[in-house]
């Protein structure tokens, strides 16, 4: 391999592996977001996934604590609290790494755009593109789970 293309493969292994950490950033959203997926506007009386996540961790731990140890109301209140404050910060914590991913990206293509001619460079973003949509049309506009939220529901249809 000439050096040329030893750096245009390095440079798109580098810009594969970041695709893969915000895809993978994606996957996890829905556990951090503090908004309720599509599938749960407007229904009444639906607790949020979040919520709902943090009554079975507590009854969860409650369960395998003896009666003796059971966990109190005022218990169960506080640490629902300690939850939903680092379910936050972890949410201000996924924004702050989406930008810097962002920037890095940016200044990857920027230096990838330097070593490159126009053509090869007109190649390497057409292969990105092309990436892109390959990766949108298997897991759909909202990731994986193609924006359908808990369990494959749709808005306004049951789940799957």
């Amino acid at each position: 391999m000439n050096r040329t293309s030893m750096r245009l493969w390095a440079g798109f292994f580098v810009l594969v592996v970041f695709s893969g950490g915000l895809a993978a950033g994606f996957a996890v959203r829905p556990w951090f977001d503090s908004d309720p997926p599509r599938g749960f506007r407007g229904r009444g009386g639906a607790s949020p996934p979040s919520v709902r996540m943090t009554e079975r961790l507590l009854d969860r731990l409650d369960g395998r604590l003896d009666a003796d140890n059971a966990l109190s109301d005022d218990q169960r209140e506080r640490l629902s609290e300690v939850f939903e404050a680092r379910r936050l910060r972890f949410r201000e914590i996924t924004a702050g790494i989406r930008e810097q991913f962002e920037a890095e990206q940016a200044q990857m293509n920027a230096e990838i755009a330097t070593i490159l001619t126009a053509g090869q460079m007109e190649v390497f973003e057409s292969r990105i593109v092309r990436m892109r949509r390959d990766r949108r049309d298997r897991f759909g506009p909202g990731g994986r789970d193609g924006g359908r939220g808990p369990r494959g529901a749709r808005p306004g249809r049951p789940p799957r």
